[in-house]
């Protein structure tokens, strides 16, 4: 009974035919009337009202029918109502099939949404910029050697990420990223503190020790540089500071000259790295106030009669004519070191894995150890 009217239908199925009742109300009367007071409605069958006051309303389960009555909350008006079980169920399976699919649909849609949050989560670049900071820095040294007495003369600090596995990463796989999301000059600080740390409780046996850093163009800031090597320039008696820039257009010579100006001021060296590919300017290295020049790896590496492999020593002569001092990366074995110790040839210092590989800081002590005892030997023996 709604507003006092009965309802004939209560929900319909869909047959081959026309629409059908799932819930037909079958007999209607006013609380407190007679049984024989039932009124027909849509084809209603007279006496279900009776049937149902003759017994529970699951009695006609037997019989394949559901039968259901009920009043008003004022009592005023009742309805009986019944319907055909297997019309029920059938209908009750399209409505579960529907659920079904909907929630297959709504899982899939989530399931992707989750996939994804989880890709996120765990990719290589999500991994990194939630834990980058001072605990995932990992700093390795590299030896270089001055030619003329053979002695180790200082050392390339190189930064390494250790992941949340703890897999230490190559900077190959990293640099990108602290590059599009601007943190190379926070990562420059990480690593400058994580080497003083390191390399302070260290001996060296020749000092001062000279200590390079790799920095990106756009960090190359006096203002901004200097404060972050307040503990190695207040010890210059052990250590000497270099920064080492790949020359690049972001870096106009003007600007340049007048960092590289003050950064020398402080007491800090500037290095070109990587010297002879990408953007290499012949008037920036002339023009150019740095301490040294770096010759990349790619020049030493050559394989002997190639192109790259003639254009080394000339490259090395260019750089000493600018009246810069010469490092030569990528030595790899005694051949090449022999030519470039060769008087005339003009490299003061040379780097590479001859030399030695990257090494953490307790096997780089040890490093250093055997190094300086090569070199009190070779001293007695002369």
């Amino acid at each position: 009974i709604i507003g006092g009217r009965a309802q004939p239908r209560l929900g319909f199925r869909r047959g081959d035919g026309d629409e059908a009742p799932v819930l037909q109300v079958v007999g209607a009367r006013r609380a407190g009337g007679e049984p024989d007071q039932i009124l027909d409605l849509r084809a209603g069958e007279a006496g279900v009202y009776q049937r149902w006051l003759d017994g529970p309303g699951f009695a006609g389960l037997g019989t394949g029918q559901v039968r259901t009555f009920a009043c008003d909350p004022g009592g005023v008006h009742c309805i009986a109502a019944e319907a055909n079980l297997l019309t029920l169920m059938r209908s009750v399976n399209v409505a579960i099939a529907l659920v079904l699919f909907a929630a297959g649909l709504i899982a899939t849609w989530g399931a992707d949404r989750i996939l994804r949050a989880i890709a996120r989560h765990w990719s290589f670049e999500a991994r990194f910029l939630r834990h980058f900071g001072p605990g995932s820095v990992v700093c390795t040294y590299q030896p270089f050697l001055k030619v003329s007495d053979g002695s180790i003369g200082g050392c390339e600090v190189l930064v390494r990420w250790r992941d949340v596995d703890g897999s230490v990463v190559s900077p190959d796989r990293f640099l990108p990223i602290v590059e599009r999301t601007g943190l190379t000059f926070r990562l420059t600080e990480l690593v400058v503190a994580k080497a003083y740390e390191e390399l302070a409780s260290l001996s060296f046996p020749k000092k001062p020790f000279n200590v390079a850093f790799n920095i990106f163009p756009r960090d190359l800031d006096h203002q901004r540089l200097i404060p972050l090597f307040t503990g190695f320039l207040a010890d210059r008696e052990r250590f000497s500071v270099v920064v080492e820039v790949i020359e690049s257009e972001a870096m106009p010579l003007g600007l340049a000259q007048i960092e590289i100006e003050a950064l020398r001021g402080a007491g800090i060296f500037t290095h070109i790295d990587d010297f002879g590919v990408g953007y290499s300017n012949i008037h920036n290295l002339a023009a150019l106030p740095v301490h040294a020049v770096k010759v990349d790896r790619a020049f030493a590496m050559a394989a002997e009669g190639t192109m790259l492999d003639g254009m080394l020593l000339p490259a090395i002569a260019m750089i000493r004519t600018c009246g810069h001092l010469v490092c030569v990366e990528g030595v790899e074995n005694a051949e090449r070191l022999k030519l470039l110790s060769e008087k005339g040839i003009g490299a003061d210092f040379v780097q590479g894995y001859y030399i030695s590989r990257p090494l953490p800081i307790a096997e780089f002590q040890q490093f250093l150890d055997r190094a300086a005892s090569r070199c009190e030997q070779a001293a007695e023996a002369a």
